[in-house]
C-alpha cells in the first residue's frame, strides 16, 4: 500500500512539530491505527501537514530555487549559447558537467525543503502560477520536465533490468550485455526525431495491438501528477520539446551509474544543436558504446538480498560463538 512508500520528508514533518508543537502519528491511516481513540485526529493532523506542503511549502522551495547560485549561473551560461548559433566547442555547459550538478543541486534543495521527488508536477504547476519573469520560468520548466524525464526513463530501464534477472536468470556478476542492450534501446529512443519514433514521445500509447506500449506522458502523468501543461497534454507535443535533451542524458546516466565511451559522448555533443527543435543527424548509440554499468543498478534488489543474506550469516556464527 502507497502508505508505507509515499511518506512525508523529514524536513517537513520537524516543520510541523516546530510550527505547531506537536508531532504527526505514524500509524495514520494504517491499520494499525485502527484501535487509536484518537485515529481520526491523527489521519486529519496528516492530512493538514500535507496541506501545508502544497500551500506553503512548494512555493516557498519554488522561489528560493530561483536565487540559487547553480541557477543563476547555468542560466548565464545557456543565454550565452542560444547567443551564438554556431557554438560548436563542446565547453563545459556543452559537455554537462553542470547539466548534472544542476540536477543534483535541485534534488539536494528539494529534499531539503521537505518535499519528496512524486511532487515534482505540483512544483511545475506553482512555477506556471507564480514565477511572473518567462525566460526565468520557461528555464525552470524545462530544467524540472529534464529531471521528470530522466527519472521516468531510469524506472523504465531498471523496469527491464528487473524483468531480466526474473525470465532469464542472469545471475549479478555474469554478462552485462543484456543491460546494455536495454540502455542503448532508450537512448537511441531519447534522440530518435523520426516521425516513428517521435510516437512514444508524443502520445499516451505508442502502439496498438498484442504490441501495446505505454507512451512517456502516461508514465509522467501516473508518477508526477500535473507536471503537464494544457499543450503538452495534446496528443501531437512532443514531449521533449519541454526538455533539456543533453540534460536527460547526462542526468539519466548518472542516475543509471553507466559509464559511456568518450568518442559516442563527444560525438553526441557535435551532432545535437540546442538551439534547433531536432538535432542536426540522428545520434545512434550501440551496445558497445557502453563501457560499464553499476553492479547495484543492474540488480539492486537481488544485490541488497545478497548483501542481507550475508550479513544474517554472520549474525548467526557470531551468536553460535557467544552460547
Amino acid at each position: 500500500r502507497a502508505v508505507f512508500y509515499n511518506l512525508l520528508r523529514p524536513g517537513l514533518v520537524k516543520r510541523w512539530a516546530m510550527e505547531n508543537n506537536k508531532g504527526l502519528s505514524s500509524d495514520a491511516f494504517t491499520r494499525w491505527g485502527l484501535s487509536d481513540p484518537n485515529r481520526v485526529t491523527h489521519c486529519r493532523v496528516v492530512m493538514n501537514a500535507t496541506q501545508l506542503l502544497y500551500d506553503v511549502v512548494i512555493p516557498e522551495f519554488v522561489m528560493v530555487f530561483c536565487e540559487c547560485a547553480l541557477w543563476k549561473c547555468y542560466t548565464n551560461m545557456r543565454n550565452k549559447v542560444e547567443g551564438n548559433a554556431k557554438m560548436q566547442d563542446p565547453n563545459e555547459f556543452i559537455q554537462g558537467g553542470i547539466l548534472n550538478d544542476l540536477a543534483q543541486e535541485f534534488l539536494v534543495v528539494t529534499h531539503a525543503h521537505g518535499i519528496n521527488y512524486r511532487h515534482l508536477g505540483r512544483a511545475r504547476m506553482v512555477m506556471v502560477e507564480k514565477i511572473k519573469k518567462e525566460k526565468d520560468r520557461e528555464g525552470l520548466l524545462e530544467l524540472v520536465m529534464s529531471i521528470i524525464v530522466a527519472r521516468s526513463m531510469k524506472n523504465m530501464i531498471k523496469k527491464e533490468f528487473r524483468d531480466v534477472i526474473r525470465s532469464k536468470g542472469y545471475r549479478v556478476r555474469e554478462s552485462e550485455q543484456p543491460y546494455k542492450e536495454i540502455i542503448v534501446k532508450h537512448l537511441n529512443s531519447l534522440f530518435n526525431f523520426t516521425v516513428a519514433g517521435g510516437l512514444f514521445w508524443r502520445s499516451y500509447q505508442s502502439e496498438e495491438g498484442p504490441q501495446q506500449q505505454l507512451g512517456m506522458k502516461n508514465f509522467i502523468n501516473e508518477r508526477f501528477r500535473y507536471a503537464l501543461k494544457q499543450e503538452e497534454e495534446e496528443i501531437n507535443y512532443d514531449i521533449r520539446d519541454s526538455c533539456n535533451v543533453r540534460m536527460v542524458y547526462v542526468y539519466l546516466i548518472s542516475l543509471l551509474g553507466a559509464t559511456l565511451k568518450s568518442l559516442s559522448a563527444s560525438s553526441l555533443w557535435r551532432t545535437y544543436n540546442q538551439n534547433e527543435a531536432h538535432p542536426i543527424q540522428r545520434v545512434v548509440f550501440f551496445r558497445t558504446d557502453v563501457a560499464a554499468i553499476a553492479e547495484k543498478v543492474r540488480a539492486g534488489g537481488l544485490s541488497d538480498f545478497m548483501i542481507g543474506g550475508k550479513a544474517l550469516g554472520e549474525y548467526v556464527e557470531m551468536t553460535k560463538k557467544m552460547q
